[in-house]
């Protein structure tokens, strides 16, 4: 499973789970407010490339 949030000061805006497995994808936005927690396997993006994925899925 693949997660990518869209954050606002280090707060969780929405977020995109997508399983590459069965092909599926669903946006979460009821983590809406909750504070991130930086991982070491974080892989920076921006608010463009998000929405773009968002749009494509």
């Amino acid at each position: 499973m693949i997660q990518i949030f869209l954050l606002d000061q280090g707060k969780i805006r929405r977020a995109i789970c997508f399983n590459e497995h069965i092909r599926k994808s669903f946006v979460v936005s009821e983590l809406f407010g909750m504070e991130y927690l930086v991982s070491n396997f974080d892989i920076p993006s921006d608010e463009k490339e998000f929405l773009d994925l968002e749009a494509y899925l």
